[in-house]
C-alpha cells in the first residue's frame, strides 16, 4: 500500500471527525469506534515506513558519527586557538585601558595645574588693580584644555591575511552564581523577565505533587482526558 492510498483511506474518517458532536453515550461511543479506525489506520502507517526510516536512521547515525570522529579533532584545535586568542587580546586590550585611564588623569592633572596657576596670576593682578588682566587669566583658566592622548589598540580590529580576515568581537562574560538574586532583579525590575523561561511541564508536575488549588500567575482548571487502548 502507498501513502497516497493510505490518505484516502483516512479522509472520510477526517471528514466525520471534523463535524462530530460528542454530547451523548452514543456519541461517546461512536467516539471510541472512530479512534479504533485511526489506530488501524496509524499501524498500517508505520507498517509502511518503519523500516525505511529504521534504516534511514541507522545510516544517518553512521555517517554522522564518521563525520564527528573526523571534525572533533579539529574543532578542539580551533576551540584552543580562540581561547587563546581570546585570552592575549582581553589582555593587552586591558593593559590599554590602563594606560588610557592613565593618561587620562595625566591629562586632567595638567589640565589642575594650570587653571591653579591662572588662578594665582589672577588673584596677583587684582591685588595689583589689574581687573581686566585678572578677567582674562580666567577666561584662560576656562578654556584649558590639554589635548588627549589616545593609546592605539596593538592589533587591529580587523586583520586580513592571505588565508583571509579575521575580525575582533567585544563581548562579555556572565556566570550565573545566585539564581534567587536574578529573580530579585527581576521583580525590582532592573532585568526584564524575558530573561527567563518557566517550564510549563516542570511546574505543573510541581502543582500536581504539591496539590495545589490556587497559584498567583496562573490558572489552575482541573480537565478530563481520555486514553484509547485498541483490542
Amino acid at each position: 500500500m502507498e501513502d497516497k492510498d493510505l490518505k484516502k483511506e483516512l479522509a472520510p474518517i477526517e471528514k466525520y471527525v471534523t463535524g462530530l458532536v460528542i454530547n451523548n453515550p452514543e456519541s461517546y461511543q461512536q467516539s471510541i469506534e472512530l479512534r479504533a479506525q485511526i489506530d488501524v489506520y496509524e499501524k498500517k502507517c508505520h507498517n509502511l515506513l518503519d523500516d525505511p526510516i529504521s534504516n534511514a536512521n541507522k545510516l544517518h547515525k553512521s555517517l554522522t558519527g564518521k563525520l564527528r570522529e573526523l571534525l572533533d579533532p579539529s574543532s578542539k584545535c580551533k576551540k584552543i586557538i580562540q581561547e587563546k586568542s581570546s585570552a592575549y587580546l582581553t589582555r593587552i586590550e586591558m593593559a590599554r585601558r590602563e594606560e588610557q585611564a592613565r593618561l587620562n588623569l595625566e591629562r586632567e592633572e595638567r589640565e589642575r595645574k594650570e587653571r591653579e596657576k591662572l588662578e594665582k596670576a589672577a588673584i596677583k593682578a587684582e591685588e595689583k588693580g589689574q581687573t581686566e588682566k585678572a578677567e582674562s587669566l580666567r577666561e584662560r583658566a576656562e578654556e584649558v584644555n590639554v589635548p588627549l592622548s589616545i593609546v592605539e589598540p596593538e592589533i587591529k580590529k580587523s586583520v586580513q591575511t592571505d588565508a583571509g580576515t579575521i575580525t575582533q568581537k567585544t563581548d562579555i562574560s556572565v556566570t550565573i552564581t545566585d539564581p534567587m538574586k536574578i529573580i530579585q532583579a527581576i521583580v525590582s525590575g532592573r532585568i526584564p523577565i524575558s530573561v527567563i523561561t518557566i517550564n510549563e511541564f516542570k511546574l505543573k508536575q510541581v502543582i500536581k505533587l504539591n496539590c495545589i488549588n490556587n497559584l498567583d500567575g496562573c490558572v489552575i482548571s482541573q480537565i478530563v482526558n481520555t486514553s484509547f487502548r485498541s483490542k
